[in-house]
């Protein structure tokens, strides 16, 4: 997948390496959900393989360091419990202490404080209760985001 690799979130382009007639099966789902990838998306994918190599890093750093940035920030609310991932682009937190599921709780905090983040549901069983915070925004919106959600959660 290009938007973890190469911090494309949302573009849907990516490559799988499986036996032939696994790749058949997933050929035929893809085509009733997928109507083809952008040009534009296509062009961005060629540029990430073949010059992309450094900006991984950067996307790398980049993301650890908004992960602490919104640890630093959430770990002082008691209602608020944050798993620190080892890696990756979001940021799952424990929302069960506010009395209500991961759903309600993210549609409160959008029409409350307008920070949209995705219900933990979504994710199956284990994520109940849980919000997935995207760490692909700037720092200065992590932070805010932070602050809102620090706020809300005294509701």
């Amino acid at each position: 997948s290009f938007s973890k690799s190469f911090a494309m979130t949302g573009w849907r382009i990516g490559w799988i390496i499986a036996p032939n007639s696994l790749v058949q099966h997933i050929d035929r789902l893809l085509e009733s959900m997928l109507f083809g990838t952008p040009p534009f998306i296509q062009d961005a994918a060629e540029t990430a393989l073949s010059q992309g190599a450094f900006h991984v890093g950067e996307m790398c750093n980049a993301y650890k360091r908004r992960r602490d940035l919104a640890l630093s920030l959430l770990q002082e609310h008691p209602k608020l419990k944050c798993h620190k991932p080892e890696g990756g682009m979001y940021l799952m937190i424990d929302v069960r202490a506010m009395g209500c599921d991961g759903i309600t709780f993210a549609n409160s905090l959008l029409d409350r404080e307008h920070i949209s983040v995705l219900p933990g549901e979504g994710f199956g069983r284990s994520a109940a209760g849980f919000i997935r915070m995207s760490l692909s925004a700037s720092d200065t919106d992590i932070r805010i985001a932070c602050e809102r959600l620090a706020k809300f959660s005294i509701y």
